[in-house]
């Protein structure tokens, strides 16, 4: 297995998606009996928390052996979110009116004939403190081969002010963190990326860096 290259999801969580169709039968209908169908699966680790004038942005990892499509479902959506019925995505950016907690968020999959749902969720909204950056991330699962990653040490948090050198580094000894505030940031535009390793210190490569802008 690859270890340099452990999967991760940083603020905006790539769409997984891993579809094989079965082969239709053909002939007389009265000797083909209908192949059973399988329910999707959905997964993933919504971020619990949004920050004011941040952009909060989660899509769950769904996989279906059948080839119906599949359309998604949220119940208790936040009133400062927009959903995507076609891929599961919840996004938006809360204003200050909207801080507060919402609880029992419920995405959901189907495919027309069984379905699945995420556990419920809650997502907190904070007014940002001055100088600080809210980073969330979901935790990896596999390595790039599809091999179970089950020697998840930690992660390192890599920022900057220069989006091609992150010069300060964090170091995360917990591999269940999905979160953390990163404090005592000076106005300006500052970059970061997330990478994870393992428990012989082998480091995954850099994630997509994003940004913040402190006034």
């Amino acid at each position: 297995m690859n270890k340099s290259n452990i999967q991760i999801a940083l603020a905006l969580c790539t769409l997984l998606s891993a579809c094989g169709g079965g082969s239709a039968g053909s002939g007389s209908s009265e000797n083909v009996r209908p192949a059973a169908d399988h329910p999707p699966t959905i997964a993933g680790f919504p971020p619990p928390k949004a920050e004011v004038g941040a952009q909060y942005d989660f899509t769950p990892v769904v996989s279906d052996p059948d080839p119906q499509p599949l359309t998604f479902a949220i119940r208790n959506k936040p009133s400062w979110a927009s959903f995507e019925t076609a891929t599961g995505r919840i996004h938006g950016m809360p204003s200050s009116a909207d801080v507060g907690t919402y609880a029992d968020v419920t995405i959901s999959v189907s495919d027309g004939i069984q379905g699945a749902s995420l556990p419920g969720f809650s997502i907190t909204v904070n007014v940002a403190q001055p100088g600080t950056a809210v980073l969330s991330w979901t935790l990896p699962e596999a390595s790039v081969d599809g091999t179970p990653l089950t020697d998840l040490a930690g992660f390192r948090i890599h920022y900057g002010a220069d989006g091609a050198h992150l010069s300060r580094m964090i170091d995360v000894s917990d591999p269940a963190a999905t979160t953390i505030t990163v404090a005592d940031l000076s106005p300006g535009t500052w970059y970061f990326s997330i990478t994870a390793y393992d428990r012989e210190g082998v480091e995954s490569v850099l994630t997509e860096v994003v940004r913040k802008i402190i006034d």
